[in-house]
C-alpha cells in the first residue's frame, strides 16, 4: 500500500479515522496516527463542542437578564438571576456527566432538585468551566 498524500512513499500505518495509508512522514505528524483533514475534522468538532457554552450562556443571560429589566427589579436581583440561569447549560452538562454513572429514579420531586442542583453545580463552575472552553478551543486552532 502506498501513502494516499504521497504515492511515490510505502504506507506505514493508516489514519485511525478513514484509514486512508500514511507514510513515515504523514504519520508522525500528530500525536496520533490521523492524516490532515481528519484532524482538521476532529478540531471542528472540538471547537463545536467547546463553543456551545459560550453561545448558550450568553443568550440565557441576555434573556433573563430582559425580563428582569422589564420587570422593573432591582439591579443586583437582575445580575443574579441573569448569572444564576445562564449557569443552566453548564450545570446540567456537568451534572448529567456525573449521574450517567447512576441509576436514578424519581418523579416531579427529584427533577425539582435536579433543576436547583444543576443551577448550584453551573453557578459554581461557570468561572472556571468557560475559560476551560476557551482553552480548548485555543488548543484545536492550533493543531
Amino acid at each position: 500500500m502506498k501513502c494516499f498524500y504521497h504515492p511515490d512513499q510505502d504506507a506505514v500505518a493508516q489514519c485511525v479515522d478513514c484509514q486512508k495509508g500514511l507514510c513515515t512522514a504523514c504519520a508522525k505528524r500528530y500525536d496520533i496516527i490521523i492524516c490532515e483533514p481528519c484532524n482538521k475534522a476532529r478540531a471542528r468538532k472540538r471547537i463545536s463542542y467547546y463553543a456551545k457554552p459560550f453561545y448558550i450562556t450568553a443568550i440565557l443571560y441576555v434573556l433573563v437578564y430582559y425580563i428582569c429589566v422589564k420587570n422593573a427589579l432591582p439591579a443586583d436581583e437582575t445580575y443574579m438571576h441573569a448569572y444564576m440561569f445562564s449557569s443552566l447549560f453548564i450545570g446540567w452538562r456537568i451534572t448529567s456527566r456525573i449521574l450517567e454513572y447512576f441509576v436514578i429514579v424519581g418523579g416531579c420531586f427529584f427533577w425539582l432538585l435536579m433543576f436547583f442542583g444543576i443551577m448550584f453545580v453551573g453557578a459554581m463552575a461557570l468561572p472556571v468551566y468557560l475559560p476551560y472552553c476557551l482553552f480548548q478551543i485555543i488548543r484545536a486552532l492550533r493543531h
